[in-house]
């Protein structure tokens, strides 16, 4: 028998817990929170918000599929080395990037049979990017009769 009574035994264990604050079988008191646990926790918290966040807004969002505008600046046409420059700017108006932009240009020429065509490839371009292009012309070109048309593209 150990040197202990009874009585000093029920003193230390006062419904499970002994006098030290932590329970019988937990050697550790009960001890709050610290700060450290606390970041922890909200760091934890903020990662699962962010997560959650961002696949509501994935789910929200629309992809749009790949469309262009193509805008010729006819205000900048200007001639270099004797030939005519006319800047074009192509825009991504998707949400997606895309690779291999080829569009196609084609200038009636007046009183010739055959249309003057040529394309020109954009290696890549990232949503809603702009790209300059700077198309060259033996002859002065006529807004009317250019054709700008983007003929294809790569999805990666």
């Amino acid at each position: 028998m150990s040197g202990k009574s009874k009585d000093e035994n029920q003193d230390k264990k006062q419904d499970g817990k002994d006098k030290s604050g932590g329970t019988s079988g937990d050697p550790s008191p009960d001890v709050p929170p610290t700060i450290l646990v606390w970041t922890a926790r909200l760091v934890s918290l903020g990662l699962f918000a962010a997560i959650i966040g961002y696949l509501l807004y994935m789910v929200a969002t629309d992809d749009t599929p790949a469309q262009f505008d193509v805008e010729p600046d006819w205000a900048k046409v200007e001639q270099r080395n004797g030939m005519i420059v006319l800047p074009v700017t192509v825009i991504n108006d998707s949400t997606e990037a895309v690779t291999d932009v080829v569009m196609n240009v084609t200038q009636d020429l007046p009183g010739e049979e055959n249309d003057d065509s040529f394309s020109v490839t954009i290696p890549l371009m990232g949503e809603g990017e702009r790209a300059l292009v700077e198309l060259v012309f033996e002859t002065v070109p006529i807004e009317d009769d250019i054709t700008f048309r983007i003929s294809s593209y790569q999805s990666p």
